[in-house]
């Protein structure tokens, strides 16, 4: 850690330079886990509410009827599209989501530690009030 003179910052703060020349990838797995939980419920939760929209707004008979007027199908989408088999669905990406996110920032970490090895990593300046 390298403590510059207190004249570089007005009013005499002190200032550390310091780099980042490691990123534990445990600890940005466990980090990463709980903001795409986070995410995974705010995706489920959205498209609850996207449903229950739709459904209010009279969209999946509009479709029906659309259908039925164009090809003849008798298909509802109501029950194509049923309340239990869309958030089933979006309980299934979420789950990918969260499996996803957390390999992948587990696999940024590795990266930018391998990276950091070859030049030095990120530099950061700390300012003390």
């Amino acid at each position: 850690m390298t403590t510059l003179p207190p004249a570089d910052v007005p009013g005499g703060a002190r200032r550390a330079r310091l780099q980042v020349t490691r990123v534990d990838p445990w600890s940005t797995a466990k980090v990463a886990f709980v903001l795409s939980v986070g995410l995974a419920v705010a995706i489920i939760v959205a498209v609850a509410l996207l449903w229950l929209l739709f459904s209010v707004a009279g969209v999946f008979d509009s479709v029906g009827r659309v259908l039925e007027e164009t090809v003849g199908s008798t298909l509802a989408p109501g029950e194509l599209f049923g309340f239990g088999r869309v958030i089933g669905l979006a309980f299934v990406i979420s789950v990918v989501q969260v499996v996803l996110t957390t390999a992948f920032a587990t696999l940024l970490a590795s990266l930018y530690n391998l990276a950091a090895y070859f030049v030095g990593g990120l530099q950061v300046v700390l300012t003390e009030d």
